[in-house]
């Protein structure tokens, strides 16, 4: 109130100065400036100064030093704008979290500082994995061994048993051959399976081989090099070698959530070998035991070791693994990655593999190379002396290549989830197609899910294309002609390709002139909708109408045609304005000296052509839409706005008086489920739409036809 009084004051005194200054001038301001000076300076004083020391100070932003941006990960800050004060969080890709008890969000003091100090951890990936029939290690680093021939849990779930994923070892396991194993995924009675064939991985659903890429039940499948990759919605990514290497990594949604031979995930290696009861086992034989999920198929035996001291096995498996701990190419390694368990995992493969193979110890190579990579330490282990590997075509063999491969469809690294996948990949200047490797320069041109080398001519309806470098097409830009269909009721396809739906037992304005304001119709096509003979629900197009000038043209069932009211017995037939013709067998043609040209089946469909001179705003109107490409505007009215919902939009374009005395149209019902005894046919005589040439997706409208096809055999009761 104090400090309105003064605001006051000082425009009153300013008001009166202004005044008197036009009167007075050099008077007022030796009066006026002194008296203003004696008032106001003591109580501006009185009311600024408590309000001044009550305002906050205005702070600067401190400034600290930028945070090192994690591994796998990436920093977002923010500042409050009131204390200008900045928070940074931790962001881990996703497939990486934070280790425990580290935090992921830091401030900047006043003092230049972080809180806590800017020690930024990495983002590291969760992940259990076995290996060689026999090697385990668990989502918190612990890694044991043992022998059994049984089907086991791996990972489960606990608190919502969403999943349980189960690892397959072979019964006839020797030491002669490669133990083959599998991995098995039960999700919501589903059962996938992970397994090799005929020498080649594969992926079956409830037994039933699928090709991939391929997406189901929350399951996405891809095969990378000689990875097959399983990413879910359930918190789990699976990552296969094709052999007997399984890899699962977890998000943080499963921290202290999961049990079964991965242990249980609470960054306490210590818990690992919890029990179904909550005890802790401090044996990996009875571990083992609690989670075999086939005893009364298998034999439960349970060995941990085969190599025996001073045994010839021994002596071999030292040398063959030797070179982990002494040789020069894994010496970086070694002082990130502890290689003792490898290197123990190494010889036990040995021990337990027969002297005429040479491939003893390359899983567990494998193993520590891997991990390896995983903390950046990249480095050429094969040789052809120890686990050699031939890469097909033009590949190279990559310990360190992407989860998300370069491809001609995929030119760009923007994986979310990539990780590091060894195997054969394309050489750094190329990519990926259909599992060879090219110059991108080379890809080819996708049309219609076919491919199409570089060079290669297309006609693509009334336009050329041609197939350019990397894979893109050069087409000229000719407006082609559109054609709009009525068939039977309710399935409508306008100019511009938006199909709809609508029950209607009316007479229709399938597409006329726009000019109806100065009454310009030269031309009118028009479609009379009937109940269907078999019931009374439905309704069907039963003639179609073309008006043309003073020409009147009648298209009814069974082909009986009639201009201006007089039958036509024989076609060709001319008449001012149009051409009328039988084509084939079952199509009639009416051509307009405009170019628009009608087909009548003599049944209940209905199209209608319209040349590329029609292409553009308001040429054309009714049920078959603008004609402008544009789909959003395919539903205008006559008085130029532009409807929602399809039978609104076809109540505007109704003739008068063409409709029978009944409350509105009604509202539209699948006749499939009304006549569910014509379901099944209707699926039998379709079922050509799902099959070759058909199939693959080749059709963009392929469901839709196949959806509409459904409805008219249950509508009309079709045989054919």
């Amino acid at each position: 109130m104090r400090l309105m009084r003064v605001l006051l004051l000082l425009f009153v005194v300013s008001c009166t100065k202004t005044v008197f200054a036009q009167v007075t001038p050099p008077l007022l301001a030796k009066v006026t400036t002194p008296m203003l000076a004696q008032v106001t300076t003591p109580l501006l004083a009185q009311v600024t100064t408590p309000l001044l020391a009550q305002t906050p100070t205005l702070q600067t932003q401190p400034q600290c030093s930028d945070l090192r941006v994690p591994e796998n990960g990436r920093i977002e800050c923010k500042t409050t704008k009131l204390k200008y004060v900045q928070y940074c969080d931790i962001i881990c890709d996703t497939g990486y979290v934070l280790p425990a008890g580290v935090s992921d969000s830091f401030q900047c003091m006043p003092n230049g500082t972080w809180s806590p100090p800017s020690d930024v951890p990495d983002c590291v990936e969760v992940y259990c994995t076995t290996w060689s029939h026999t090697h385990y290690r668990t989502f918190d680093g612990r890694i044991y061994t043992f022998h059994g021939s049984c089907h086991y849990l791996l990972l489960e779930d606990v608190s919502d048993r969403l999943f349980q994923i189960h690892v397959k070892n072979a019964k006839d396991c020797n030491s002669k051959t490669v133990c083959s194993r599998s991995l098995s995924i039960y999700i919501s009675g589903i059962e996938v399976t992970l397994q090799r064939s005929q020498g080649s991985p594969e992926v079956l659903r409830n037994q039933k081989n699928q090709s991939l890429p391929k997406a189901f039940d929350g399951l996405e499948f891809e095969m990378v090099s000689r990875y097959i990759i399983v990413r879910s919605v359930y918190g789990f990514e699976i990552r296969w070698d094709g052999h007997d290497a399984f890899y699962i990594s977890v998000e943080d949604t499963l921290l202290s959530n999961t049990r079964g031979l991965c242990g249980t995930y609470t960054w306490n290696p210590d818990d690992d070998f919890t029990l179904r009861d909550g005890s802790v086992s401090q044996s990996t034989i009875s571990f083992a035991l609690e989670y075999i999920m086939n005893m009364g198929d298998c034999d439960p035996v349970i060995q941990t070791s085969y190599c025996k001291s001073s045994s010839i096995d021994v002596k071999r498996s030292e040398r063959e693994c030797e070179a982990m701990t002494s040789g020069e190419e894994f010496r970086d390694c070694r002082d990130v990655v502890n290689v003792q368990p490898y290197y123990d995992a190494c010889k036990e493969d040995v021990c337990n593999c027969h002297t005429s193979r040479s491939d003893c110890a390359c899983d567990s190579y494998e193993a520590y190379a891997r991990e390896c990579a995983r903390k950046k330490i990249e480095f050429e282990w094969r040789s052809p002396d120890r686990c050699p590997l031939e890469c097909p075509g033009n590949m190279v063999y990559k310990q360190c290549g992407s989860s998300c491969p370069l491809t001609c469809t995929n030119t760009t690294v923007d994986c979310i989830d990539d990780h590091c996948v060894d195997g054969c990949h394309c050489p750094s200047n190329m990519v990926l197609n259909n599992n060879r490797c090219i110059e991108p320069t080379k890809c080819p041109c996708i049309h219609q899910m076919r491919e199409y080398a570089v060079g290669t001519t297309i006609t693509d309806e009334c336009n050329t294309c041609e197939c350019k470098a990397v894979g893109t097409w050069s087409c000229t830009d000719e407006i082609c002609p559109a054609t709009c269909s009525a068939v039977g009721d309710p399935h409508y396809v306008t100019f511009d390709g938006l199909h709809y739906n609508f029950v209607g037992d009316c007479s229709y304005v399938l597409v006329q002139s726009c000019d109806y304001d100065n009454n310009n119709l030269d031309y009118s096509i028009q479609v009379e909708n009937k109940k269907c003979k078999l019931q009374s629900s439905f309704a069907c197009t039963k003639s179609v109408i073309v008006n043309v000038g003073t020409t009147r043209v009648k298209l009814q069932q069974n082909y009986i045609v009639s201009v201006n009211g007089e039958d036509v017995d024989q076609l060709p037939h001319s008449a001012a304005g149009v051409f009328i013709e039988k084509l084939s067998s079952i199509y009639q043609r009416v051509t307009l000296e405009n170019g628009m040209i009608v087909w009548w089946d003599g049944f209940v469909r209905v199209y209608v052509t319209a040349p590329p001179w029609f292409f553009g705003e308001l040429k054309t109107c009714g049920l078959c839409g603008t004609f402008d490409h544009i789909q959003s505007n395919d539903f205008r009215t006559k008085a130029g706005d532009t409807e929602i919902q399809a039978s609104s939009f076809a109540a505007k374009w109704m003739l008068e008086g063409s409709c029978p005395d009944s409350p509105g149209n009604p509202t539209m019902e699948n006749p499939c489920d009304i006549f569910s005894d014509r379901k099944l046919l209707s699926r039998m005589r379709c079922s050509v739409l799902k099959s070759a040439p058909f199939d693959g997706k080749k059709f963009v409208y392929l469901n839709v036809i196949y959806v509409s096809s459904l409805i008219q055999i249950c509508q009309n009761e079709i045989h054919f």
